[in-house]
Formats: C-alpha cells, structure tokens, sequence
C-alpha cells in the first residue's frame, strides 16, 4: 500500500510539473498536518490523534479549483485493552473540489471531498468530507470533518499546512 501510494504521489507531482511549463500559476500543491478528533462511535475507542495530508489542485478559475488529496489519520487508543481488531489507522484517496472567495491577503475557502477512506485491515469504502479555512499568504488553516459510510467513521480535523502554486 505504501508502495501505491508513494507511486500515485510522484504521479500526481511530475504530471503537474509538465503541465505547469504552459499555465502560469495554475497549480496548487501543498501539505500539513493536525490534530483529530473521533466522532460518532469511533469516539468509544479513541480519545484523540493526528494526520498529515498531501494535496495537489488545479485552478479552473480563478475562485475554484479541482484536483486530489491523500490524508492519513492515527486515532489513539483510550486504553491498552482495545481489541486488536479495533481499526485506528485511516488512509483517505480523494477527489477534491476548493471553492476560493476571493485572491486578497486573508482568503477563506470551502471545500468538499470525496473519495476512498481505508482503514487497517480492512477492503476500504466510500466516504467524503466538507473542510472550511483560510489561506494566509501560503499558510493553511482548515477545519474538516470526514465521514466513512458503511461503518461510520467520523472525524474532525484541526490542520495547518504549507501551499505554494506555479
């Protein structure tokens, strides 16, 4: 999987980097991490966590843009006894569209994911998330909340990440 997963990354980055030659400041790439919080009933078994996120964009205009992210979660367990069948790793493949309210110093922004969220040792599903935030120059502020459907998983995530565009 990590395997995979480091292939479709460079995929991702060398095919935005040809593309780039032709498009001034188009693309979005960017990364970060946070902190999380268990929702629902995966609040029963974890307490807290963290992730990191990987996300590439293409401006369509200059207020939305369209393109993927990776986030990879850790839930804490609360005690020492939770099962080992207890699933506390997320990798989350999305597609992901951003909606920009304007270009100035402080932007704020809403966006709307959907993609694959696969938690340890299990075959994966379908899954999306809505995040709100704000760009400061190349900083990232959001707040997400993810949502797996079959066994309904949720969570909340504070994020601060890094973006720069070409």
């Amino acid at each position: 999987m990590k395997t995979q997963l480091l292939f479709t990354m460079v995929a991702a980055l060398t095919i935005a980097s040809v593309e780039a030659r032709d498009n001034s400041k188009n693309w979005n790439i960017g990364g970060g991490g946070g902190v999380t919080m268990p929702f629902n009933f995966t609040k029963e078994y974890s307490k807290y966590g963290s992730n990191a996120f990987a996300v590439a964009t293409y401006s369509l205009s200059p207020t939305f843009s369209a393109g993927c992210e990776v986030n990879y979660t850790n839930l804490t367990n609360k005690t020492a006894t939770v099962s080992k069948n207890v699933n506390t790793d997320f990798l989350a493949l999305m597609a992901k569209g951003v909606y920009t309210y304007r270009n100035a110093i402080l932007t704020p922004y809403f966006a709307l994911n959907l993609g694959w969220y696969k938690a340890q040792e299990d075959p994966g599903e379908f899954g999306y998330s809505g995040e709100i935030g704000v760009l400061y120059r190349r900083i990232i502020l959001g707040v997400g909340y993810h949502i797996a459907t079959t066994r309904g998983f949720e969570y909340l995530q504070l994020n601060i990440g890094y973006r720069f565009s070409f």
